[in-house]
Protein backbone atom coordinates (compact mmCIF):
# COMPACT_ATOMS: atom_id res chain seq x y z
CA UNK A 1 0.00 0.00 0.00
CA UNK A 2 1.55 3.38 -1.07
CA UNK A 3 1.95 6.61 1.52
CA UNK A 4 -1.03 8.29 -0.48
CA UNK A 5 -3.48 5.76 -0.05
CA UNK A 6 -2.43 5.07 3.67
CA UNK A 7 -2.77 9.45 4.19
CA UNK A 8 -6.52 9.01 2.46
CA UNK A 9 -7.07 5.71 4.61
CA UNK A 10 -6.07 8.12 7.74
CA UNK A 11 -8.04 11.06 7.32
CA UNK A 12 -11.22 8.50 6.37
CA UNK A 13 -10.87 7.76 10.08
CA UNK A 14 -10.24 10.64 11.45
CA UNK A 15 -13.46 12.51 9.31
CA UNK A 16 -15.41 9.29 10.85
CA UNK A 17 -14.08 10.38 15.03
CA UNK A 18 -12.29 7.21 14.78
CA UNK A 19 -9.23 6.45 17.59
CA UNK A 20 -6.08 6.40 15.17
CA UNK A 21 -4.15 3.83 17.37
CA UNK A 22 -5.95 1.27 14.68
CA UNK A 23 -5.05 2.65 11.85
CA UNK A 24 -1.69 4.26 12.50
CA UNK A 25 2.26 3.67 11.13
CA UNK A 26 1.41 -0.01 10.69
CA UNK A 27 -1.70 -0.24 8.96
CA UNK A 28 0.15 -1.72 5.93
CA UNK A 29 1.66 -4.14 7.62
CA UNK A 30 -1.52 -5.27 9.23
CA UNK A 31 -3.37 -5.57 6.63
CA UNK A 32 -1.17 -7.41 4.49
CA UNK A 33 -0.92 -9.95 7.21
CA UNK A 34 -4.40 -9.93 7.07
CA UNK A 35 -4.96 -10.66 3.78
CA UNK A 36 -3.81 -14.22 4.24
CA UNK A 37 -6.81 -15.00 3.67
CA UNK A 38 -6.09 -18.86 3.60
CA UNK A 39 -4.24 -19.13 6.75
CA UNK A 40 -4.97 -19.46 10.57
CA UNK A 41 -1.98 -18.13 12.06
CA UNK A 42 -3.62 -14.66 12.21
CA UNK A 43 -2.05 -11.66 13.76
CA UNK A 44 -5.66 -9.74 14.02
CA UNK A 45 -9.12 -10.78 14.51
CA UNK A 46 -11.78 -8.38 13.94
CA UNK A 47 -15.50 -8.15 14.98
CA UNK A 48 -18.28 -6.34 13.80
CA UNK A 49 -21.70 -6.29 16.04
CA UNK A 50 -24.97 -5.16 15.08
CA UNK A 51 -28.23 -5.55 16.46
CA UNK A 52 -31.59 -3.34 17.25
CA UNK A 53 -31.12 -0.46 19.49
CA UNK A 54 -30.65 -0.93 23.70
CA UNK A 55 -30.12 -5.11 23.21
CA UNK A 56 -26.36 -5.04 25.02
CA UNK A 57 -23.95 -4.44 21.81
CA UNK A 58 -21.69 -1.55 23.61
CA UNK A 59 -22.37 -3.92 26.87
CA UNK A 60 -20.39 -6.88 25.10
CA UNK A 61 -17.97 -5.15 23.39
CA UNK A 62 -16.58 -3.60 26.92
CA UNK A 63 -16.73 -7.80 28.39
CA UNK A 64 -14.77 -8.39 25.32
CA UNK A 65 -12.27 -5.64 25.26
CA UNK A 66 -12.27 -5.60 29.04
CA UNK A 67 -12.95 -1.70 29.41
CA UNK A 68 -14.95 0.34 28.77
CA UNK A 69 -14.53 1.60 25.19
CA UNK A 70 -18.17 1.82 24.11
CA UNK A 71 -20.87 4.34 25.60
CA UNK A 72 -23.87 1.71 27.26
CA UNK A 73 -27.11 3.15 28.38
CA UNK A 74 -30.18 1.18 29.37
CA UNK A 75 -33.70 1.87 28.61
CA UNK A 76 -33.78 1.00 24.69
CA UNK A 77 -32.29 4.54 24.15
CA UNK A 78 -29.07 4.06 21.20
CA UNK A 79 -25.57 6.29 22.52
CA UNK A 80 -24.17 4.81 19.35
CA UNK A 81 -24.67 7.79 16.69
CA UNK A 82 -21.71 6.34 14.51
CA UNK A 83 -19.42 3.56 13.83
CA UNK A 84 -16.77 2.96 17.01
CA UNK A 85 -14.07 0.37 17.55
CA UNK A 86 -11.91 -0.61 20.21
CA UNK A 87 -8.81 -3.39 20.69
CA UNK A 88 -7.18 -5.51 22.65
CA UNK A 89 -4.02 -7.74 22.59
CA UNK A 90 -5.17 -11.49 23.47
CA UNK A 91 -3.35 -13.93 25.28
CA UNK A 92 -2.48 -15.78 21.75
CA UNK A 93 -0.67 -12.79 20.44
CA UNK A 94 -3.42 -12.10 18.45
CA UNK A 95 -4.96 -8.42 18.40
CA UNK A 96 -8.54 -8.27 19.37
CA UNK A 97 -10.36 -5.46 17.07
CA UNK A 98 -14.33 -5.00 17.93
CA UNK A 99 -16.40 -2.91 16.21
CA UNK A 100 -19.33 -1.21 17.29
CA UNK A 101 -22.63 -0.19 15.18
CA UNK A 102 -25.45 2.10 15.67
CA UNK A 103 -28.57 -0.02 16.22
CA UNK A 104 -30.38 -0.66 13.24
CA UNK A 105 -33.76 0.89 13.33
CA UNK A 106 -32.06 3.46 15.91
CA UNK A 107 -34.60 6.73 17.29
CA UNK A 108 -33.22 9.06 16.07
CA UNK A 109 -31.79 7.97 12.64
CA UNK A 110 -33.07 6.91 9.65
CA UNK A 111 -32.52 3.48 8.21
CA UNK A 112 -30.46 4.64 5.45
CA UNK A 113 -27.99 6.40 7.40
CA UNK A 114 -27.49 3.09 9.70
CA UNK A 115 -27.30 1.18 6.52
CA UNK A 116 -24.32 3.06 5.37
CA UNK A 117 -23.00 3.36 8.46
CA UNK A 118 -22.43 -0.37 8.66
CA UNK A 119 -21.10 -0.52 4.99
CA UNK A 120 -18.39 2.04 6.74
CA UNK A 121 -17.93 -0.29 9.45
CA UNK A 122 -17.55 -3.39 7.07
CA UNK A 123 -14.91 -0.73 5.22
CA UNK A 124 -13.08 0.43 8.17
CA UNK A 125 -12.42 -3.43 9.37
CA UNK A 126 -10.16 -3.57 6.23
CA UNK A 127 -9.87 -6.13 4.81
CA UNK A 128 -12.69 -7.31 6.32
CA UNK A 129 -14.52 -8.88 9.90
CA UNK A 130 -14.03 -12.39 10.51
CA UNK A 131 -16.95 -12.46 12.46
CA UNK A 132 -20.21 -10.76 13.01
CA UNK A 133 -22.16 -10.83 16.11
CA UNK A 134 -25.72 -10.77 15.66
CA UNK A 135 -26.40 -9.29 19.39
CA UNK A 136 -29.97 -10.62 21.01
CA UNK A 137 -31.62 -9.62 24.38
CA UNK A 138 -32.89 -12.60 26.38
CA UNK A 139 -36.73 -12.15 26.16
CA UNK A 140 -39.50 -11.74 23.57
CA UNK A 141 -38.32 -12.03 19.92
CA UNK A 142 -39.58 -8.74 18.46
CA UNK A 143 -40.23 -7.78 14.72
CA UNK A 144 -37.17 -5.07 14.35
CA UNK A 145 -34.91 -8.01 15.45
CA UNK A 146 -36.34 -9.72 12.34
CA UNK A 147 -36.43 -6.94 10.09
CA UNK A 148 -32.41 -6.60 11.11
CA UNK A 149 -31.23 -9.83 9.99
CA UNK A 150 -33.04 -9.05 7.17
CA UNK A 151 -31.32 -6.03 6.39
CA UNK A 152 -27.79 -7.13 6.82
CA UNK A 153 -28.74 -10.05 4.14
CA UNK A 154 -30.50 -7.03 2.06
CA UNK A 155 -27.34 -5.19 1.96
CA UNK A 156 -24.30 -7.94 1.76
CA UNK A 157 -25.77 -10.83 0.81
CA UNK A 158 -27.30 -14.13 2.30
CA UNK A 159 -23.50 -15.73 2.16
CA UNK A 160 -22.72 -12.86 5.12
CA UNK A 161 -24.90 -15.91 7.13
CA UNK A 162 -21.63 -17.45 7.42
CA UNK A 163 -19.60 -15.11 9.23
CA UNK A 164 -22.71 -15.05 11.98
CA UNK A 165 -22.53 -15.66 15.36
CA UNK A 166 -25.72 -15.11 17.60
CA UNK A 167 -25.40 -13.65 20.75
CA UNK A 168 -28.06 -13.56 23.53
CA UNK A 169 -27.38 -11.10 26.58
CA UNK A 170 -29.06 -10.94 29.85
CA UNK A 171 -27.74 -14.45 30.64
CA UNK A 172 -28.94 -13.69 34.13
CA UNK A 173 -32.35 -14.63 33.07
CA UNK A 174 -31.58 -17.94 32.34
CA UNK A 175 -30.01 -19.00 35.54
CA UNK A 176 -32.96 -17.01 37.19
CA UNK A 177 -35.75 -19.73 35.20
CA UNK A 178 -33.03 -22.46 35.72
CA UNK A 179 -32.98 -23.47 32.22
CA UNK A 180 -30.04 -23.89 29.88
CA UNK A 181 -29.60 -22.05 26.32
CA UNK A 182 -30.40 -24.77 24.97
CA UNK A 183 -33.55 -25.46 26.14
CA UNK A 184 -34.64 -21.45 25.47
CA UNK A 185 -34.00 -21.95 21.84
CA UNK A 186 -36.20 -24.79 21.85
CA UNK A 187 -38.70 -22.93 23.24
CA UNK A 188 -37.87 -19.63 20.38
CA UNK A 189 -40.42 -19.07 18.01
CA UNK A 190 -39.49 -20.43 14.67
CA UNK A 191 -38.03 -17.02 13.34
CA UNK A 192 -35.28 -17.52 15.88
CA UNK A 193 -34.69 -21.16 15.01
CA UNK A 194 -34.25 -19.95 11.56
CA UNK A 195 -31.45 -17.71 11.95
CA UNK A 196 -29.48 -19.61 14.51
CA UNK A 197 -30.03 -22.70 11.89
CA UNK A 198 -28.67 -20.39 9.37
CA UNK A 199 -25.56 -19.66 10.93
CA UNK A 200 -25.02 -23.25 11.64
CA UNK A 201 -26.03 -23.37 15.46
CA UNK A 202 -23.58 -20.77 16.51
CA UNK A 203 -24.82 -19.03 19.16
CA UNK A 204 -23.86 -18.33 22.89
CA UNK A 205 -25.20 -16.14 26.12
CA UNK A 206 -23.24 -13.26 28.09
CA UNK A 207 -24.37 -11.70 31.29
CA UNK A 208 -22.60 -8.35 30.36
CA UNK A 209 -23.20 -7.65 34.52
CA UNK A 210 -22.02 -10.45 36.09
CA UNK A 211 -19.59 -11.32 38.43
CA UNK A 212 -15.51 -11.27 37.25
CA UNK A 213 -15.34 -14.81 37.23
CA UNK A 214 -18.77 -15.35 35.51
CA UNK A 215 -18.09 -12.86 33.04
CA UNK A 216 -14.54 -14.45 32.18
CA UNK A 217 -16.13 -17.61 31.74
CA UNK A 218 -19.07 -15.91 28.99
CA UNK A 219 -16.50 -13.81 27.32
CA UNK A 220 -14.44 -17.22 27.02
CA UNK A 221 -17.27 -18.77 25.34
CA UNK A 222 -17.63 -15.67 22.86
CA UNK A 223 -13.83 -16.13 22.06
CA UNK A 224 -14.26 -19.13 21.20
CA UNK A 225 -16.98 -19.07 18.81
CA UNK A 226 -15.20 -16.47 17.31
CA UNK A 227 -12.48 -19.15 16.78
CA UNK A 228 -14.70 -21.69 15.72
CA UNK A 229 -16.03 -19.68 12.77
CA UNK A 230 -12.67 -18.55 11.93
CA UNK A 231 -12.20 -22.10 11.75
CA UNK A 232 -15.09 -23.49 9.66
CA UNK A 233 -14.43 -20.36 6.98
CA UNK A 234 -11.26 -21.87 6.82
CA UNK A 235 -9.58 -18.61 8.40
CA UNK A 236 -11.38 -16.05 5.72
CA UNK A 237 -12.76 -13.22 6.49
CA UNK A 238 -16.12 -11.44 4.50
CA UNK A 239 -14.07 -10.00 2.16
CA UNK A 240 -14.03 -6.78 -0.44
CA UNK A 241 -15.15 -8.98 -3.38
CA UNK A 242 -18.46 -9.62 -1.07
CA UNK A 243 -18.78 -5.97 -0.39
CA UNK A 244 -18.80 -4.97 -3.66
CA UNK A 245 -21.33 -7.73 -4.79
CA UNK A 246 -23.74 -5.96 -1.81
CA UNK A 247 -22.42 -2.22 -3.03
CA UNK A 248 -23.82 -3.52 -6.77
CA UNK A 249 -27.29 -4.17 -5.33
CA UNK A 250 -27.31 -1.41 -2.90
CA UNK A 251 -26.77 0.83 -6.30
CA UNK A 252 -29.33 -0.73 -7.79
CA UNK A 253 -31.46 0.37 -4.71
CA UNK A 254 -30.64 3.68 -5.12
CA UNK A 255 -31.36 3.63 -8.80
CA UNK A 256 -34.77 2.17 -7.12
CA UNK A 257 -34.66 5.32 -5.61
CA UNK A 258 -33.85 7.85 -8.33
CA UNK A 259 -36.74 6.46 -10.53
CA UNK A 260 -38.79 6.99 -7.06
CA UNK A 261 -37.56 10.34 -7.12
CA UNK A 262 -38.11 11.70 -11.01
CA UNK A 263 -41.64 9.68 -10.41
CA UNK A 264 -42.25 11.49 -7.44
CA UNK A 265 -41.54 15.18 -9.77
CA UNK A 266 -43.50 14.41 -12.35
CA UNK A 267 -46.17 13.31 -9.95
CA UNK A 268 -45.67 16.89 -8.13
CA UNK A 269 -45.77 18.50 -11.27
CA UNK A 270 -49.38 16.83 -12.24
CA UNK A 271 -50.22 17.88 -9.08
CA UNK A 272 -49.26 21.28 -9.50
CA UNK A 273 -50.98 21.72 -12.45
CA UNK A 274 -54.01 20.15 -11.35
CA UNK A 275 -54.01 22.69 -8.41
CA UNK A 276 -53.38 25.48 -10.66
CA UNK A 277 -56.72 24.53 -12.42
CA UNK A 278 -58.62 24.23 -9.59
CA UNK A 279 -56.96 27.48 -8.14
CA UNK A 280 -58.59 29.00 -11.53
CA UNK A 281 -61.73 26.93 -10.72
CA UNK A 282 -61.99 28.38 -7.14
CA UNK A 283 -61.10 31.75 -8.47
CA UNK A 284 -64.19 31.82 -11.07
CA UNK A 285 -66.54 30.15 -8.82
CA UNK A 286 -65.43 32.79 -6.29
CA UNK A 287 -65.76 35.22 -8.75
CA UNK A 288 -69.27 34.27 -10.37
CA UNK A 289 -70.70 33.82 -6.33
CA UNK A 290 -69.99 37.91 -5.75
CA UNK A 291 -71.46 38.69 -8.91
CA UNK A 292 -74.30 36.74 -7.37
CA UNK A 293 -74.32 38.38 -4.25
CA UNK A 294 -73.35 42.15 -5.56
CA UNK A 295 -76.59 41.53 -7.21
CA UNK A 296 -78.39 40.13 -4.98
CA UNK A 297 -77.52 43.10 -2.42
CA UNK A 298 -78.35 45.60 -5.22
CA UNK A 299 -82.36 43.64 -4.84
CA UNK A 300 -82.03 43.89 -1.06
CA UNK A 301 -80.86 47.68 -0.92
CA UNK A 302 -83.87 47.91 -3.57
CA UNK A 303 -86.77 46.15 -1.94
CA UNK A 304 -85.29 47.74 1.60
CA UNK A 305 -85.57 51.03 0.10
CA UNK A 306 -89.23 50.77 -1.18
CA UNK A 307 -89.69 49.25 2.63
CA UNK A 308 -88.49 52.54 4.03
CA UNK A 309 -90.71 54.64 1.59
CA UNK A 310 -93.69 52.85 2.45
CA UNK A 311 -92.75 52.72 6.28
CA UNK A 312 -92.17 56.92 6.00
CA UNK A 313 -95.58 57.21 4.12
CA UNK A 314 -97.40 55.56 6.36
CA UNK A 315 -96.03 57.10 9.25
CA UNK A 316 -97.11 60.26 7.62
CA UNK A 317 -100.31 58.75 7.38
CA UNK A 318 -100.66 58.05 10.94
CA UNK A 319 -99.84 61.28 11.84
CA UNK A 320 -102.39 62.83 9.77
CA UNK A 321 -104.45 60.26 11.83
CA UNK A 322 -103.20 60.96 15.02
CA UNK A 323 -104.20 65.19 15.00
CA UNK A 324 -107.51 64.16 13.49
CA UNK A 325 -107.63 62.30 16.00
CA UNK A 326 -107.26 64.85 18.96
CA UNK A 327 -108.53 67.57 17.35
CA UNK A 328 -111.28 65.15 17.36
CA UNK A 329 -110.82 64.55 21.06
CA UNK A 330 -110.33 68.46 22.17
CA UNK A 331 -113.45 69.39 20.53
CA UNK A 332 -115.05 66.56 22.50
CA UNK A 333 -113.81 67.43 25.45
CA UNK A 334 -114.40 70.98 25.32
CA UNK A 335 -118.21 69.77 24.73
CA UNK A 336 -118.29 67.56 27.59
CA UNK A 337 -116.95 70.02 30.30
CA UNK A 338 -119.50 72.79 28.47
CA UNK A 339 -122.27 70.47 28.83
CA UNK A 340 -120.67 69.25 32.44
CA UNK A 341 -120.74 73.13 33.42
CA UNK A 342 -124.10 73.49 32.47
CA UNK A 343 -125.80 71.00 33.88
CA UNK A 344 -124.15 71.40 37.33
CA UNK A 345 -124.95 75.17 37.51
CA UNK A 346 -128.56 73.65 36.79
CA UNK A 347 -128.03 71.76 39.35
CA UNK A 348 -126.68 73.90 41.75
CA UNK A 349 -129.54 76.59 41.42
CA UNK A 350 -132.55 73.52 41.81
CA UNK A 351 -130.17 72.43 44.68
CA UNK A 352 -130.20 75.98 46.08
CA UNK A 353 -134.01 76.55 45.21
CA UNK A 354 -134.82 73.32 47.31
CA UNK A 355 -132.51 74.48 50.11
CA UNK A 356 -134.02 77.67 50.37
CA UNK A 357 -137.44 76.50 50.15
CA UNK A 358 -136.79 73.79 52.73
CA UNK A 359 -135.90 76.25 55.24
CA UNK A 360 -138.65 78.96 55.04
CA UNK A 361 -140.62 75.40 55.45
CA UNK A 362 -139.04 74.38 58.61
CA UNK A 363 -138.49 78.15 59.75
CA UNK A 364 -142.61 78.10 59.18
CA UNK A 365 -143.24 74.90 60.81
CA UNK A 366 -140.94 75.75 63.87
CA UNK A 367 -142.82 78.79 64.32
CA UNK A 368 -145.96 77.07 64.02
CA UNK A 369 -144.95 74.62 66.58
CA UNK A 370 -143.52 77.42 68.70
CA UNK A 371 -147.09 79.26 68.41
CA UNK A 372 -149.00 76.15 69.48
CA UNK A 373 -146.32 75.20 72.02
CA UNK A 374 -147.01 78.61 73.59
CA UNK A 375 -151.07 78.20 73.12
CA UNK A 376 -150.81 75.03 74.93
CA UNK A 377 -148.80 76.72 77.74
CA UNK A 378 -151.11 79.20 77.95
CA UNK A 379 -154.07 76.27 78.21
CA UNK A 380 -152.04 74.77 80.99
CA UNK A 381 -151.77 77.36 83.33
CA UNK A 382 -155.29 78.81 82.62
CA UNK A 383 -156.71 74.82 82.61
CA UNK A 384 -154.57 74.56 86.26
CA UNK A 385 -156.46 77.40 87.29
CA UNK A 386 -159.74 75.99 86.75
CA UNK A 387 -158.57 72.23 87.07
CA UNK A 388 -160.71 71.91 90.32
CA UNK A 389 -163.56 73.37 88.92
CA UNK A 390 -163.35 71.85 85.65
CA UNK A 391 -162.69 68.11 85.26
CA UNK A 392 -164.54 67.30 82.32
CA UNK A 393 -163.14 70.52 81.11
CA UNK A 394 -159.38 69.03 81.66
CA UNK A 395 -159.96 65.84 80.25
CA UNK A 396 -161.03 67.15 77.07
CA UNK A 397 -157.90 69.63 76.99
CA UNK A 398 -156.33 66.21 77.93
CA UNK A 399 -157.51 64.93 74.58
CA UNK A 400 -156.72 68.05 72.87
CA UNK A 401 -153.02 68.11 73.83
CA UNK A 402 -152.53 64.63 72.64
CA UNK A 403 -154.52 65.97 69.33
CA UNK A 404 -152.04 68.66 69.34
CA UNK A 405 -149.26 66.20 69.73
CA UNK A 406 -149.87 63.84 67.70
CA UNK A 407 -150.02 66.63 65.06
CA UNK A 408 -147.09 68.21 66.35
CA UNK A 409 -145.22 64.91 65.92
CA UNK A 410 -146.90 64.18 62.92
CA UNK A 411 -145.60 67.60 61.33
CA UNK A 412 -141.85 66.88 63.16
CA UNK A 413 -142.26 63.32 60.95
CA UNK A 414 -143.16 65.84 57.86
CA UNK A 415 -139.87 67.89 58.62
CA UNK A 416 -137.89 64.87 59.17
CA UNK A 417 -138.87 63.57 55.70
CA UNK A 418 -138.47 66.68 54.01
CA UNK A 419 -134.93 67.03 55.40
CA UNK A 420 -134.15 63.25 54.25
CA UNK A 421 -135.66 64.53 50.94
CA UNK A 422 -133.58 67.47 51.43
CA UNK A 423 -130.82 64.80 51.82
CA UNK A 424 -131.34 62.48 48.97
CA UNK A 425 -131.65 65.94 46.77
CA UNK A 426 -128.20 67.14 47.94
CA UNK A 427 -126.79 63.26 47.43
CA UNK A 428 -128.28 63.13 43.94
CA UNK A 429 -126.23 66.25 43.42
CA UNK A 430 -123.34 65.03 44.79
CA UNK A 431 -123.55 61.85 42.39
CA UNK A 432 -124.82 63.48 39.74
CA UNK A 433 -121.37 66.01 40.37
CA UNK A 434 -119.31 62.52 41.31
CA UNK A 435 -120.55 61.27 37.85
CA UNK A 436 -119.13 64.34 35.91
CA UNK A 437 -116.05 64.19 38.02
CA UNK A 438 -116.07 60.47 36.72
CA UNK A 439 -116.73 61.39 32.90
CA UNK A 440 -114.13 63.98 33.43
CA UNK A 441 -111.60 61.54 34.43
CA UNK A 442 -112.94 59.03 32.11
CA UNK A 443 -112.49 61.69 29.22
CA UNK A 444 -108.65 62.88 30.44
CA UNK A 445 -107.88 58.39 31.01
CA UNK A 446 -109.06 58.00 26.99
CA UNK A 447 -107.23 61.22 25.93
CA UNK A 448 -104.23 59.42 27.94
CA UNK A 449 -104.87 56.17 26.50
CA UNK A 450 -104.80 57.80 22.76
CA UNK A 451 -101.54 59.70 23.62
CA UNK A 452 -100.01 56.45 24.79
CA UNK A 453 -101.31 54.96 21.62
CA UNK A 454 -100.13 57.32 19.61
CA UNK A 455 -96.70 57.85 21.19
CA UNK A 456 -96.32 54.02 21.00
CA UNK A 457 -97.45 53.87 17.46
CA UNK A 458 -94.33 56.46 16.69
CA UNK A 459 -92.17 54.46 18.93
CA UNK A 460 -93.01 51.16 16.82
CA UNK A 461 -92.47 53.45 13.82
CA UNK A 462 -89.29 54.62 15.16
CA UNK A 463 -87.93 50.95 16.09
CA UNK A 464 -89.46 50.08 12.84
CA UNK A 465 -87.20 52.28 11.34
CA UNK A 466 -84.22 51.57 13.20
CA UNK A 467 -84.32 48.07 12.29
CA UNK A 468 -84.75 48.97 9.20
CA UNK A 469 -81.43 51.08 9.34
CA UNK A 470 -80.10 47.60 11.30
CA UNK A 471 -81.00 45.47 8.89
CA UNK A 472 -79.36 47.64 6.24
CA UNK A 473 -76.22 48.19 7.90
CA UNK A 474 -76.09 44.20 8.60
CA UNK A 475 -77.03 43.32 5.03
CA UNK A 476 -73.64 45.65 4.42
CA UNK A 477 -71.35 44.31 7.00
CA UNK A 478 -72.58 40.69 5.80
CA UNK A 479 -71.85 42.10 2.32
CA UNK A 480 -68.18 43.20 3.26
CA UNK A 481 -67.73 39.94 5.19
CA UNK A 482 -68.42 38.10 2.26
CA UNK A 483 -66.31 40.16 -0.35
CA UNK A 484 -63.56 39.75 2.53
CA UNK A 485 -63.76 36.15 3.35
CA UNK A 486 -63.90 35.36 -0.74
CA UNK A 487 -61.17 37.56 -1.21
CA UNK A 488 -58.91 35.51 1.92
CA UNK A 489 -60.52 32.49 0.55
CA UNK A 490 -58.68 33.42 -2.46
CA UNK A 491 -55.01 34.62 -1.25
CA UNK A 492 -55.12 31.18 1.31
CA UNK A 493 -55.75 29.34 -1.83
CA UNK A 494 -52.96 31.41 -3.47
CA UNK A 495 -50.62 30.77 -0.54
CA UNK A 496 -51.83 26.71 -0.19
CA UNK A 497 -50.68 26.54 -3.79
CA UNK A 498 -47.57 28.25 -3.12
CA UNK A 499 -46.71 26.38 0.20
CA UNK A 500 -47.30 23.10 -1.59
CA UNK A 501 -45.03 23.88 -4.57
CA UNK A 502 -42.27 25.13 -2.03
CA UNK A 503 -42.72 22.02 -0.46
CA UNK A 504 -42.14 20.06 -3.57
CA UNK A 505 -39.53 21.93 -4.51
CA UNK A 506 -37.79 21.66 -1.07
CA UNK A 507 -38.61 17.62 -1.14
CA UNK A 508 -37.04 17.23 -4.46
CA UNK A 509 -34.07 19.16 -3.80
CA UNK A 510 -33.43 16.90 -0.66
CA UNK A 511 -34.00 13.82 -2.38
CA UNK A 512 -31.42 15.57 -4.26
CA UNK A 513 -29.10 16.54 -1.49
CA UNK A 514 -29.58 13.07 0.11
CA UNK A 515 -28.47 11.39 -3.29
CA UNK A 516 -26.05 13.32 -3.85
CA UNK A 517 -24.84 12.73 0.28
CA UNK A 518 -24.88 8.73 -1.04
CA UNK A 519 -23.13 9.15 -3.76
CA UNK A 520 -19.92 10.88 -1.68
CA UNK A 521 -19.80 8.62 0.90
CA UNK A 522 -20.08 5.92 -1.59
CA UNK A 523 -17.49 7.59 -3.48
CA UNK A 524 -15.19 8.06 -0.24
CA UNK A 525 -15.78 4.16 0.42
CA UNK A 526 -14.65 3.17 -2.62
CA UNK A 527 -11.27 5.25 -2.31
CA UNK A 528 -10.66 3.84 0.93
CA UNK A 529 -11.49 0.40 -0.69
CA UNK A 530 -9.50 0.94 -3.36
CA UNK A 531 -6.02 -0.46 -1.84
CA UNK A 532 -7.96 -3.76 -0.63
CA UNK A 533 -9.11 -4.21 -4.07
CA UNK A 534 -5.52 -4.09 -5.22
CA UNK A 535 -4.11 -6.08 -2.74
CA UNK A 536 -6.45 -8.69 -3.42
Amino acid sequence: MSTLQETEMEEQFNSMGLQPEIHGAEGSSKTKEAMAASSHDLKEIRIVMVGKTGVGKSGVGNSLLKYKAFVSAPFGISETRQCEFGTRMLEDGNKLVVVDTPGLFDTRKSNQETETEIGICITLSSPGPHVIFFVMSIGRFTAEERDTINNLKHIFGKQVMNFVVCVFTSKDKLHYNQITLDKYIENCPDAVKSIIKECNGRCVAINNVADPVNLANDVEDLLHAVRETIKSNRGKYYTGAMYEAAEKVYQEYLQQIEEEKNKRERELDEKERKLEEEMKEKTQKLEEEMEKQRLKDEEDQRKNEEEKQKLLERRRELERESDIKSQEMEERRKKIEEEMASEAEKNRIEIEKKRKNLELERERQEKEIETKNQKIEMERKRQNQVQIAQDKETELQKIEHERITREAEEEQRRLEDMRLELERAEEEAEKKRLEAIARERTLANEKQIFEAKRKKREQEMEESRKQLEKKMQRLEQIKKQQIEEMRKKKLAAEKEMKRKKIAAQEEIRRKEQELEDERQRFRNEARSRKPVCVLL
